[in-house]
């Protein structure tokens, strides 16, 4: 059974927590309350607690670049930059080289940490959110509904393999992508209901034919699917939404707590 959040903030805030939380953090509610700055200082507090109670741990270097690389693409810079101006990239972000050693060790431990919690619980939570992970990589072209002929000289050059998706942007400026050049990752349930139903009967590669979906005539070529299998990939990410579900609710009782 899936505990609810509610539950499992009930069993891991104990006396002790609420005893800990205010030694840290009760001296600066005033200031953190009027400025807004409280929801992330409660949040930084929170992930901080959960990874103490990851004591034994032992992580390997793929693990902790896996880490780094995920920080360096949320702070948008290429791994080939950082790997050649590490030292500088890291003193502008204040981030010292032990500061950021230990935030990848910390954030390997909120993932076991959230793996502990609800690993055994994946298989439930998929099944009950499974449309949520049913995607499709597309990609989709328009052209205009007077340039009927221009349609079906595309539409035969991509079915001959003639020309490849990815140029096909270049041949004419009329000719407008729906998606990225190389395709996009769409969840199915999000589709407009005119290409949900072209590609509801559609395998994996597969071209479809020029449809008209309002002014224009619709080309699409259904790349990949992803979402229906319980692949490692969603697996890792129903835990990851589950710990950072778990963090947003936990910040929620804190500022209640601290605003009492």
């Amino acid at each position: 059974m899936n505990k609810s959040h509610s539950i499992v903030w009930f069993e891991w805030f104990t006396k002790q927590k609420e005893q800990v939380f205010e030694f840290d953090t009760k001296n600066i509610w005033g200031l953190a309350l009027r400025n807004g700055i409280a929801p992330t200082i409660f949040k930084k507090w929170l992930r901080e607690e959960i990874c103490k109670e990851i004591t034994d741990h032992s992580f390997d270097i793929k693990e902790i670049q896996s880490i780094e690389n995920q920080w360096v693409s949320q702070k948008k810079i290429t791994t080939e930059k950082f790997s050649r101006s590490r030292a500088l990239i890291l003193a502008r972000c204040r981030m010292s080289e032990e500061n950021f050693s230990q935030y990848c060790i910390n954030e390997l431990k909120a993932i076991k940490w959230a793996q502990e919690k609800w690993s055994r619980n994946v298989e439930q939570i998929y099944l009950e959110t499974k449309d949520k992970y049913d995607e499709v990589k597309l990609q989709m072209i328009t052209i205009p509904l007077i340039e009927k002929g221009l349609t079906l000289e595309i539409y035969q050059q991509l079915k001959e393999e003639e020309i490849d998706f990815s140029e096909v942007g270049t041949i004419n400026s009329v000719i407008r992508y729906q998606s990225q050049p190389e395709g996009t990752w769409y969840k199915r349930t999000n589709l407009r209901k005119e290409i949900y139903q072209i590609i509801s009967s559609m395998n994996q590669g597969n071209l479809s034919a020029p449809s008209r979906v309002n002014n224009s005539y619709t080309i699409i070529k259904l790349c990949e699917t992803r979402g229906s299998k319980l692949s490692d990939e969603i697996r890792n990410r129903i835990i990851n939404e589950q710990m950072n579900s778990f963090i947003d609710y936990g910040v929620e009782k804190l500022l209640d707590h601290s605003s009492m």
